[in-house]
């Protein structure tokens, strides 16, 4: 997986120094990190490299939360202890995003603090991982301001989380943010500053993922728009792509939803090749135009009995019938098509996720809403990522529990009266929200620190 994995670091075009670090190690279970110093010149750049020494020290084995979250409390402590030796340090501390891979077991473990990022691209698709421990972040991720307004915002480089802030840290295991996700073939990483982020969108972010042919070219081109677009601080990425590639499936193979209602086409008859001498291709020359129409007027005779049919029993909604049995059986991605353009999909009164992965993706602005009254979205304790993007849902009451919260996430997705229990219920009324559900029931609130 050596050559799968690529960091790069830039100064900047405003800034003398570069508190920026990031940590790349290879082998089995490899490892990598980006570090944000915060504190000034000096300052910050000591902050990063205590915090690069300690991750490096990681050991070589399968990777757990628990000692991510154990080696983010040792940085931590060695920031705050070279901060009472040396008093012109005492404003330094370090944000900082990593992630422990897991190929063989289809996996990544990561730990978040601050406003480091760490981005999932996988099938066109970017997914952020991590959560800005920011007012600005806050605001973005439960859809109050857009992506734009949040890059252009006063308070953007603001953070409420920091290594080395007040000592000791207030419940660690909330504040490090720690938490897992697939990892599959074909997925690639993305862990950047917010000198990336600052000054490039997601949109861009993407298209350069999706264009670039290597890991240098990506970083390289990531680096270069920063700097295109003033390059005010410190600008680090690191790329990593899981070392085998995706299985291309056939067209037949893709498993999409299609509406109840739309009849499957029939296949397109195959060409036949003859080699028969020449008076045998006159005789059926002769008889082939009278075939093929009889052909035609059978398929076409078939085609309206289906159509005309009265079927034994009620048809339910379009979408309805086949939703669960499609999300029971299909691949982890699922491209979820309306029955016509501007209808909605209907959802039966229960829907049920127990799978470890799923990503539901609209077509533009798919509609999900009820058959019914109302619908329940069933999210078992087994699901540790499901992701609900460019789609609108409408009365749906989704009920997960405390110990997956973090599971669900939104991107694009537009909420109309839409309940989400966890202790205390959330309503949300018209909610255009991109970010984790635990941002919506459990917003949480730190002191501010300006880098």
């Amino acid at each position: 997986m050596d050559e799968t994995i690529f960091g790069l670091t830039d100064t900047g075009r405003e800034r003398a120094n570069n508190e920026d670090a990031f940590v790349i190690r290879h082998g089995r279970w490899p490892l990598a990190a980006v570090i944000d110093g915060v504190g000034g010149y000096e300052g910050g750049e000591v902050a990063a490299a205590l915090a690069g020494q300690v991750l490096e020290r990681l050991p070589d084995r399968v990777p757990e939360a628990d000692a991510l979250r154990r080696a983010f409390l040792e940085a931590h402590r060695a920031i705050v202890s070279a901060k009472r030796e040396r008093p012109q340090l005492a404003s330094m501390a370090c944000v900082l995003t990593c992630v422990w891979l897991d190929e063989d077991a289809g996996r990544l473990t990561y730990a978040h603090v601050g406003d480091t990022r760490l981005y999932l691209y996988r099938d066109g698709t970017l997914v952020k991982l991590s959560h800005d421990h920011s007012f600005v972040g806050l605001l973005e991720d439960s859809g109050r301001i857009s992506e734009m307004e949040a890059m252009q915002h006063l308070k953007r480089n603001e953070v409420d989380r920091a290594l080395g802030f007040a000592d000791p840290l207030p419940d660690p295991e909330q504040y490090i943010e720690t938490g897992n996700s697939p990892f599959l073939p074909g997925d690639q990483l993305l862990l950047c500053s917010d000198g990336l982020t600052d000054l490039v969108d997601a949109a861009t972010i993407t298209g350069i993922l999706r264009n670039a042919n290597a890991q240098q070219q990506a970083a390289e081109a990531l680096v270069d728009a920063a700097n295109h677009q003033g390059g005010r601080d410190n600008i680090t990425v690191v790329l990593v792509q899981h070392s085998r590639r995706r299985p291309v499936l056939r067209a037949p193979a893709e498993r999409r939803m299609l509406p109840a209602s739309q009849p499957v086409p029939p296949a397109r008859p195959r060409k036949a090749v003859t080699s028969a001498p020449a008076p045998a291709r006159s005789r059926i020359g002769l008889l082939g135009p009278g075939l093929a129409l009889l052909l035609l007027l059978l398929l076409f005779y078939r085609i309206r009995r289906q159509d005309n049919a009265i079927p034994d029993e009620p048809t339910l909604p379009a979408g309805a019938m086949n939703l669960q049995d499609t999300i029971d059986h299909g691949p982890p991605l699922l491209r979820l098509l309306p029955p016509a353009f501007g209808d909605p999909l209907e959802l039966r009164d229960t829907l049920r996720i127990e799978q470890d992965s799923l990503i539901l993706q609209g077509a533009g602005r798919t509609v999900l809403r009820p058959a019914g009254a109302y619908a329940v979205l069933r999210v078992a304790p087994t699901v540790r990522h499901l992701l609900l993007t460019d789609l609108e849902l409408r009365d749906v009451e989704i009920r997960i529990g405390s110990g997956n919260i973090d599971a669900l996430q939104f991107h694009q997705a537009q909420l109309r009266n839409i309940r989400i229990g966890v202790g205390k219920t959330v309503q949300l009324a018209d909610t255009l929200f991109t970010g984790a559900a635990r941002t919506l029931v459990h917003p949480q609130t730190h002191r501010h620190a300006q880098r």
